[in-house]
């Protein structure tokens, strides 16, 4: 028996006169048909069933979303009873991606060749008693429309492009800590919004004598409504080289809500507690009875800690160097400097990319090729770019969001050809 299936449709099988047993189609659907940049979209795929049995094995051509970051979500497979055309069917969620657009305007989304397994009463007799058989087929999947509109002017300077509903809750040991040790913040952010991309949370208030390292940890999120809910987890690793109290103010993230159509901010409460200078450099322990004999020597324990204390105030300048770069570059249609010229701001870019390039900092070569390509898309549609340079930014820009958001590793071959083609296009 043969069965063929038509994206948006159901067909019988030709040889059974069309009964209902024959009946498989499939269906795509939408969270949301129009979203703002940075705002989840579900995508959900299902199969249509009547009198056959269907499962999804996986993807022979994975569905396509230029213009989006896509991630395949672990949905839980749900039935329903479905009618069409009289035809009592059921309707099955196999498959459920979320899209982050990082782009505006009007996209097609979807399609794909599904590879399914079926079975079906009428594959043999056993004894004059008709036993199910398994097969496997290839099924095409539909595209729907997506319309992504920009978010609107006057983001504040904190904003990193976060968009959705959130809260925010910061916890860290209360008490005392020694300079040049760590002091961890938990810090969870729970809600409604894109959490695949989310920036990492930051301290409200910058200091020279306090470096902060942001790590990002574990997430989990589910579909909800027509977004996605969750929450994600973050450590915010601050290590004082200077001796006093320390108030760094309250961990911060600023993001676009949809619901309400403003830019809000969601803190903890300030983060206080007091550096001792207890710990100098230059006090060495020994524990071990192989060091009862040692020579302590003065000048020496010196040389430690000076070079220990240059050592981390020249990685302190860097580090904070780096950061006001990112928060300058990163600002949703701002560029830093109203009056910068165009040409100035993609030359000052650049070198903020080659400069990561050369100190394979990857994660910074990343930050500022993504500003670089917003910049690009500025440029072309002030200049009507043809379809030619519009390809080719397109393909950079999935290539970078693929290793920035999708869980791809770059390498230097890859951040080589990425800086070649935006040179192209900046230049």
């Amino acid at each position: 028996m043969t069965l063929r299936v038509v994206p948006g449709g159901a067909t019988g099988d030709p040889g059974s006169g069309g009964k209902e047993h024959a009946l498989l189609s499939t269906r795509l659907s939408l969270s949301k048909k129009s979203a703002y940049a940075g705002e989840p979209v579900v995508m959900n795929y299902y199969l249509l069933t009547s009198g056959v049995n269907a499962a999804l094995e996986g993807f022979a051509k994975n569905p396509s979303a230029g213009g989006f970051v896509i991630q395949q979500l672990n949905a839980e497979q749900t039935d329903e009873p479905y009618n069409e055309g009289g035809v009592q069917n059921v309707k099955t969620r196999v498959s459920s991606f979320a899209l982050i657009p990082t782009g505006t305007g009007t996209f097609q989304v979807g399609g794909g060749v599904a590879v399914v397994s079926t079975d079906s009463p009428d594959g043999i007799t056993f004894f004059g008693r008709a036993l199910p058989f398994d097969s496997q087929r290839q099924v095409n999947f539909g595209t729907s429309q997506v319309s992504v509109i920009p978010l609107p002017e006057g983001a504040p300077a904190a904003f990193q492009g976060d968009v959705g509903s959130f809260s925010l809750k910061a916890e860290y040991e209360k008490g005392n800590v020694k300079v040049f040790q760590e002091k961890r913040i938990a810090v969870t952010v729970a809600g409604t919004g894109n959490f695949i991309s989310m920036s990492r949370p930051c301290l409200e208030k910058e200091q020279a004598d306090l470096k902060v390292i942001a790590e990002e940890g574990d997430g989990s999120y589910r579909i909800t409504g027509d977004g996605l809910a969750g929450e994600k987890k973050f450590t915010l690793t601050v290590i004082p080289t200077k001796a006093g109290k320390v108030d760094a103010g309250s961990v911060m993230m600023t993001f676009f809500n949809p619901r309400s159509g403003a830019y809000e901010t969601a803190k903890s409460a300030p983060v206080v507690f007091e550096a001792t200078g207890d710990d100098s450099a230059g006090r060495m322990s020994f524990d071990s009875e192989d060091s009862r004999g040692f020579d302590f020597n003065p000048f020496l324990a010196g040389g430690v800690t000076v070079m220990a204390g240059a050592l981390i105030a020249l990685f302190i300048f860097w580090e904070r160097k780096r950061m006001r770069i990112i928060r300058e570059s990163v600002k949703s249609g701002n560029d830093g400097n109203k009056d910068e010229k165009e040409d100035d701001a993609g030359e000052r870019i650049l070198r903020y990319i080659e400069t990561s390039y050369r100190a394979d900092d990857r994660a910074s070569f990343l930050q500022y090729a993504d500003r670089a390509l917003s910049l690009a898309e500025k440029s072309m549609d002030a200049h009507k770019a043809d379809d030619e340079t519009r390809r080719i930014h397109t393909g950079v820009k999935d290539r970078v969001y693929f290793y920035r958001y999708g869980g791809g590793t770059i390498d230097r071959a890859a951040m080589e050809g990425i800086l070649r083609d935006v040179k192209a296009l900046i230049q």
